[in-house]
């Protein structure tokens, strides 16, 4: 379009001179440097429209890449406060070893040897490898499949019952920690042990 518009007007400005030097012809002079006149307003409102849409798509590009840096910005913090808070949780959270799992299993043995005093029996309890072994007397195992099991269904309600609250006030998440009840004799022959359902199965 602009080259058609540059081609009239530049035709009008020859024929102007043409009907001037050339052969001269009042009419033909007049239309020329009218379509001239015409060819420039065309091509004068037609540059400055092209001009003014120019200047309005470099604001928007302009106000593109800025929104686009200042969202990159703040994914990038976003993104280091999280690393940040991940490495600070890591760093202060307590680590459930064997040394703090016989810390309960004292706790542990001794809740239960008050349950049991009047009987004048003693049991002892140790903590390793997520596995708590509870050492009851000898004579134990001679003891029938429903004592055994009886037995060992209330051992197993007093270490669900205390094991949680004994993580929580140690600074441990009762969903990060499990451990399973094992009963065994003192001469080590396992009767009883914690199935990973939750329940107690003599292994008698």
């Amino acid at each position: 379009m602009r080259f058609i518009i540059s081609f009239i007007t530049f035709c009008g400005l020859v024929g102007v001179w043409y009907f001037i030097k050339k052969q001269p012809n009042i009419k033909y002079r007049n239309i020329s440097a009218l379509v001239s006149i015409i060819g420039f307003i065309i091509f004068g409102l037609f540059f400055q429209e092209e001009k003014t849409q120019q200047a309005s798509v470099e604001p928007v590009v302009s106000s593109s890449n800025s929104s686009s840096s200042v969202s990159t910005i703040i994914q990038t913090s976003s993104s280091t406060s999280e690393i940040s808070s991940s490495s600070e949780s890591v760093s202060t959270s307590k680590q459930f070893n064997d040394e703090e799992f016989q810390k309960y299993a004292i706790q542990f043995q001794n809740k239960l040897n008050e349950l049991v005093k009047e009987t004048g029996q003693v049991y002892s309890a140790t903590g390793r490898g997520l596995i708590l072994y509870l050492t009851v007397p000898q004579d134990f195992k001679y003891n029938s499949k429903d004592n055994i099991q009886e037995f060992a269904d209330k051992v197993l309600q007093v270490k669900n019952e205390t094991f949680p609250v004994w993580l929580v006030e140690n600074g441990y998440s009762a969903q990060d920690v499990s451990i399973h009840l094992h009963i065994k004799t003192e001469d080590g022959t396992t009767i009883a042990k914690e199935k990973f359902s939750g329940s107690m199965k003599v292994t008698k």
